[in-house]
């Protein structure tokens, strides 16, 4: 059975509902709670520019209603990460393996992230699709779509609205980062139980295309079956599926997930191909924008 060489998952919060949803959605993942949790903030202080003006008799009342601000914040964040802990220790996961890091913005919101993960040694790193947090009026959306386009070293989990983990969709296209994302779900996700889908999509309608598509996705398939089967994945429980004569990729495999009732979609970064690359970070983006229901998992 495979196991995840990296125990540690990052998960940023803001202290935002939206953001809440990767906690929910971690919980509800048994074969998690093995690993350890690191729950990260990043908090922008107020800036000591408007503290200056406290000594000024015009602006003293609002300075101090600032700091008050800011202190009453830090407090509801405090609590805000607690509950959050609780979550998971709810869910089964060790009270010692779940920590909270509160810390101040060095280089910047993003950059901060993406060192942690770097240095921290993670198996993945989990986000909301967006949320608000008001101390540091930084939009998690902006933060998230940054990580989605920077964050390539390491798996990266967009969560959506209350997605639910139990059945899985592979974007499979042949790919190295493809696979990739199967040995993701075949380390993370050890729950013969689930069921999986492996879907290879074709634009094309022209059936000799199609032919020659299913033909070259083929040992693709029997791959991942394969690699997943090896982990304990039940084979009864892995359908390969193509579609085709669609207009849009990333446009196919959402509506799929959402018809199949598919709470976790997993994409890879990047192509097979220089060319392909390209094309592959647009449509993992566009499955990103689109899976607003989904925790989409970006492998690269």
């Amino acid at each position: 059975m495979a196991r995840a060489q990296n125990n540690r998952i990052l998960i940023v919060l803001d202290g935002s509902k939206r953001a809440f949803e990767g906690v929910t959605y971690i919980s509800n993942i048994p074969s998690l709670q093995e690993m350890e949790v690191v729950f990260l903030h990043i908090f922008c202080r107020v800036p000591q520019t408007y503290l200056d003006f406290e000594s000024q008799p015009l602006y003293a009342q609002e300075v101090r209603d600032l700091r008050g601000w800011a202190i009453q914040e830090k407090g509801d964040l405090r609590d805000y990460m607690e509950k959050a802990k609780q979550c998971l220790v709810k869910a089964g996961f060790s009270n010692d393996a779940v920590h909270i890091d509160i810390r101040e913005m060095e280089a910047g919101i993003t950059r901060d992230i993406i060192e942690e993960a770097k240095h921290g040694r993670y198996a993945a790193v989990v986000a909301g699709r967006r949320g608000v947090s008001r101390l540091s009026s930084i939009l998690l959306g902006n933060v998230a779509f940054k990580l989605l386009e920077r964050l390539s070293f390491v798996p990266l989990a967009l969560v959506g609205i209350n997605p639910q983990p139990g059945k899985i969709l592979i974007g499979i296209d042949g790919s190295e980062s493809c696979l990739k994302g199967v040995d993701t779900v075949s380390s993370y996700f050890r729950d013969n139980s689930l069921d999986v889908m492996l879907l290879h999509v074709v634009r094309s309608e022209d059936p000799v295309v199609i032919k020659e598509a299913g033909e070259r996705i083929e040992p693709v398939f029997e791959d991942a079956r394969r690699r997943l089967v090896k982990s304990g994945f039940e084979s009864s429980k892995i359908a390969p599926k193509i579609i085709s004569d669609v207009e849009s990729r990333a446009g196919a495999i959402v509506e799929e997930a959402q018809a199949g009732g598919y709470g976790t979609i997993i994409v890879g970064r990047r192509g097979f191909s220089r060319v392909h690359d390209f094309f592959m970070g647009r449509v993992s983006n566009k499955v990103v924008q689109l899976a607003v229901e989904q925790a989409v998992w970006v492998v690269g």
